[in-house]
This record gives C-alpha cells, sequence and structure tokens, in this order.
C-alpha cells in the first residue's frame, strides 16, 4: 500500500468535508430548510465519491467498474444538489420535482458508465461535459437571482464568480479530452494531483461561501432562525415589529384625527338644526298651534341634544393634549425609517439614497414625525413600483436654514396626475385602488400641528417630490 500525493490531498479534503457537515448539521439543528437539507447532502455524498476515489488510488485493483460507476454517480448528484440548494433558497419547488432533477442526473451517470466498457475514452468526454452544464445552470442560478438583497451580497457574488471558474475548468478538460490528452483525478502525473487539488479548494470555498450567505441574508417571506444568523433575524424581526408598530400607531392617529375632524364638522350644523328648532316651536306657541307638532319638535330638540353630547363627547375624547414637545434629531428619526423601508417588501430592488447637512433638531412630537415620513416614503415606494422610469430610486434630504429644517422626498415613479395634485392632501383623496385618502391628509394635519407645512409637485425628470417644512430647534451649543 502506497499513499501517494493524490490520496493525501483526497484524504484532507474529506476530512474538511467531514468538518462541513458536521458544522451544517449544527447549525441547522432547530430545525433545516430545504437548502440547508439539500447542500447537507451533497457534503454527505462526496465522502463516498472520495473514499473510492482514494480506495482505487492505494489499490489500484480496486479500480472496478463498479468504484467507477458509484463514484462518478456520487458526485453528479452531489453538483446537481448544491445547484437546487442554491436554487430553492428564492425559488419555492416541491419535493418531486427535487426527487426529478436528482433522478436525470442519477440516469445521466448511469448512461454514460454504460459505455465505459466498450468506450473507455467516451466517459473521460461526457463528464465534463455534463458538469459543465450543472455548473452552467448553478451561474445561471446565482447570476440572475429573483431577490434584490441576495444578488447584491458580497458571498453570492462570489459563489457566482467561483462556478464561472468552474465552468472554464470544465471547459479546458473537455478540450483537453478532445486533442487527446485528457485530464482526470484518477490518473497519475502533477497536472491530475493539481486538478483534484484545485478542486477541492473550490468545493470548500463554495462551501465557506454558501454558509457565509445563510450568516449574512435573510429571505423577507420566510424568516428560519440558526446559530449562524441568529443575531441577524433578530434585527430583521425588531426592525418588523418597530415598523408595525409605527403603522398601528399612523392608523390610531388617522382614525382620532379622523374622528376629532368629523366632530368639528357636524357641531356646527347640528347648533343650527337646534337654534331652528326652537325659533320653530316658540313661534308655533306663540300663535297656539297644534300641540302635536310642538311635541314632536320637543321630541326633536331632545335628540339633537343627545347627539351634540355625543358628539361633544367625541371631540374631548380625541382632543390632542397639550403636551410639551421634546427635541429630538430629526437626521436620526429619519434614518431609523429609511433602513425600515430598505428592509421592506416594498423597498427590494429600490435605490434609497440619504443626504442630511446642518443640525437637524427640531421640537415636536417624534413619533408623530416619523409617521409622516412613513406615508411619504411608503407612498414613494409604491409609486416607484408601478411606473419607474429607469432603474426605481427615492431620494431622501434633510437641510436647514436660518429658522426652519427642509425635508425633501423624490422618487423616479410616475408622478401625480394633475388634476389630483391640487387636492393631494383633502381628506379622501387617494389615487390607490384601495386606498382610503386618509395619508396625506393626516400628514399635512401633522405637520401643521408642529407649525410646519407639506407641498407636493412633479420633478423636471420625472416623478413625485414632497417638501415637508418645520420650525427649526435651538442649534447644537
Amino acid at each position: 500500500m502506497k499513499i501517494d500525493a493524490f490520496a493525501a490531498v483526497l484524504m484532507v479534503y474529506s476530512l474538511l468535508t467531514m468538518g462541513s457537515i458536521v458544522t451544517l448539521y449544527v447549525s441547522f439543528r432547530n430545525g433545516m430548510d430545504t437548502s440547508g437539507r439539500l447542500f447537507f447532502y451533497s457534503e454527505i455524498l462526496k465522502l463516498p465519491m472520495i473514499g473510492l476515489i482514494v480506495s482505487g488510488s492505494v489499490f489500484p485493483e480496486y479500480r472496478t467498474l463498479l468504484v467507477f460507476v458509484l463514484g462518478n454517480a456520487a458526485y453528479v448528484l452531489s453538483e446537481t444538489l448544491v445547484g437546487l440548494s442554491l436554487y430553492v433558497l428564492t425559488r419555492p419547488i416541491g419535493r418531486g420535482r427535487i426527487l426529478g432533477v436528482s433522478a436525470c442526473g442519477l440516469a445521466v451517470s448511469l448512461f454514460i458508465e454504460s459505455f465505459r466498457s466498450s468506450h473507455p475514452d467516451w466517459p473521460v468526454l461526457f463528464y465534463p461535459i455534463v458538469f459543465l452544464g450543472i455548473s452552467s445552470a448553478a451561474y445561471a442560478i446565482c447570476r440572475f437571482c429573483r431577490d434584490a438583497d441576495l444578488s447584491k451580497n458580497v458571498f453570492w457574488v462570489l459563489l457566482t464568480r467561483l462556478e464561472t471558474i468552474l465552468m472554464v475548468i470544465w471547459s479546458m478538460r473537455i478540450v483537453a479530452s478532445l486533442m487527446g490528452a485528457p485530464v482526470t483525478p484518477t490518473r497519475d502525473g502533477a497536472l491530475n494531483v493539481a486538478l483534484v487539488a484545485v478542486m477541492a479548494a473550490i468545493n470548500v470555498f463554495r462551501y465557506i461561501f454558501y454558509q457565509s450567505v445563510r450568516m449574512t441574508w435573510v429571505p423577507a417571506d420566510v424568516v428560519q432562525e440558526n446559530i449562524l444568523n441568529r443575531q441577524l433575524v433578530r434585527s430583521y424581526r425588531e426592525k418588523n415589529a418597530l415598523l408595525h408598530k409605527l403603522m398601528a400607531a399612523n392608523r390610531v392617529l388617522g382614525v382620532s384625527s379622523l374622528a376629532s375632524s368629523l366632530a368639528h364638522q357636524l357641531s356646527q350644523p347640528l347648533t343650527g338644526i337646534a337654534l331652528q328648532t326652537e325659533v320653530v316651536r316658540r313661534d308655533l306657541v306663540r300663535a297656539k298651534g297644534d300641540e302635536a307638532s310642538i311635541a314632536r319638535l320637543d321630541r326633536i330638540a331632545f335628540e339633537l341634544g343627545k347627539v351634540s353630547a355625543l358628539v361633544h363627547s367625541l371631540r374631548r375624547l380625541f382632543a390632542a393634549p397639550d403636551e410639551p414637545k421634546g427635541a429630538f434629531d430629526l437626521k436620526t428619526a429619519c434614518s431609523q425609517i429609511v433602513e425600515l423601508a430598505r428592509a421592506s417588501e416594498k423597498g427590494k430592488g429600490v435605490a434609497l439614497a440619504e443626504r442630511y447637512e446642518g443640525d437637524l433638531r427640531i421640537c415636536g412630537d417624534e413619533l408623530q414625525i416619523q409617521q409622516v415620513l412613513v406615508n411619504v416614503i411608503d407612498n414613494a415606494l409604491d409609486s416607484v413600483a408601478y411606473g419607474a422610469r429607469g432603474t426605481p430610486s427615492i431620494g431622501v434630504a434633510i437641510t436647514r436654514s436660518d429658522d426652519s429644517v427642509t425635508v425633501t422626498v423624490e422618487d423616479s415613479g410616475g408622478g401625480i396626475a394633475p388634476e389630483l395634485l391640487p387636492r393631494i392632501f383633502e381628506l379622501y383623496e387617494t389615487t390607490k385602488s384601495d386606498g382610503l385618502g386618509i395619508g396625506l391628509w393626516l400628514c399635512r394635519e401633522i405637520v401643521r400641528r408642529h407649525g410646519g407645512e407639506i407641498t407636493a409637485g412633479d420633478r423636471p425628470a420625472g416623478g413625485a417630490v414632497f417638501l415637508i417644512r418645520l420650525p427649526a430647534g435651538r442649534p447644537a451649543a
């Protein structure tokens, strides 16, 4: 028995593979998702393939047809599962399709092996073609990823480049086979040992990059917590919780303002009706009119009194308390909302730019101002989602003049319809099919309460722009 450099390289690779299997199992011990499970199985399948190749190298008499069949089939299936594990990260796929694709890979391997006895050189040519096809599919999966955040992930980009390197290697092996100088891991020679070392390194780095992706990226629809991304998942959930609280508070404040406005609008007509009723009753009494009519007027006056009392109670219930307004940093408040927008489903694929200049402290209710920003930025996200001109983009800028702070929110959407622009902040005005027309009206009410103003318009280059001007706080000492 002689352990050469070829076998030594494979033994080291087998130890690294066993380490990756253990790490994957520990990482997903709380429950593997489909992608993690497929990558886990792909690592397991590498072990019998390595063992069969090493045994054939150390013991030449073991280089039988069965060893070639099992080793190559395991490697084909392993590479197929790697591609599937990348695919299911962003695309749902059923167990039936996974089994079908895996069965196809095994069938192709067995078909190639059927020629080994009669045409020994054919598998040397056909296997690189098969692996080139698998690597090309994995490259396409990475290159044309549906998730905007994942496509920008640095480790996902590295995975894409790794698949490109694999495509080059398989192409070189195809060319070498066609030229009559095949390079295979089962033949002696320094070049073959180098090939095995390079392939082992690529597989190790692919495992590292895959684990890194799972540590640094969380899918928006299903948050799978594991030991690797636990902190990231918790931060993601905290952001979602904060966003939900802001939106819930926004709805409550909207209902409050709407109820207060309706109570104010109803109080004057009710007062007028009550006065007119009293005048008619007094005239009937003086003229000694029909007692039944006077009784009906009394009943109307009584019911009007109850309605007026209800409206008065409603106004007191939803009246804004005169609480002292504290100073806060508008830059910090705005940055939090922008980060929430980036993390939301609407924010994926949208370029959100920020620019802050000067001392941006103001006096007021920070939560209410954040609710204004939530509404305006959410409208901008909707606008670029349905009518973006070029790359969907939103710009948020805050600048300070002597006595005011101006928030500018611009988008690359379809802009504001000319007929809607004059009344865009009016109650019940909306361009959304499922909108209530309360959001921008509420923004105007909140800004007015803070002594500011909000305006909207169209950008010359296309898209809408909202300007929020608020009184500046005291400059920092």
